[in-house]
Formats: structure tokens, C-alpha cells, sequence
């Protein structure tokens, strides 16, 4: 990502997935923090890993797993 409209993009294309609740995209590191939606189990389980790094792939960007350690 070299622009705000680059981290713009990739946030809206992650919010449009089922299950995800927000997504924010930092353009001085270059990491993506997905949320799911809480409270919801099943909303939450629909959030598929690979459909996010597809979903950022098919920007033209990168994207490999990085899990936090944070519940």
C-alpha cells in the first residue's frame, strides 16, 4: 500500500466480507487488523482467513496471516 486510497480500498473490500465487523489497514506499517463481529458465533466463524487474504490479493497487494496474541 503506498496511499491512503490504497488502505481505503483494502478496508472496504475486508468490511464487505460476511462476518467481518470493521478492518483497519496501516499504511506506515502495512498491517490489516480485521474484527469480527462480535457476540454473534456464527457471523464470527464466517470470517475465513483465506477469503481475506484473497480479498486483499486481488488489489494488487500482498498478504500473508499474522495473528495477535490479543483476546
Amino acid at each position: 500500500m503506498t496511499c491512503g486510497h490504497c488502505t481505503s480500498r483494502v478496508e472496504e473490500a475486508l468490511t464487505a466480507l460476511p462476518g467481518v465487523r470493521s478492518a483497519t489497514a496501516s499504511l506506515e506499517t502495512g498491517i490489516v487488523t480485521v474484527a469480527a463481529v462480535a457476540g454473534d458465533q456464527l457471523l464470527a466463524a464466517a470470517v475465513q482467513l483465506p477469503a481475506v487474504v484473497q480479498a486483499i490479493q486481488e488489489l494488487g497487494f500482498g498478504a500473508e496471516p499474522h495473528f495477535s496474541q490479543e483476546a
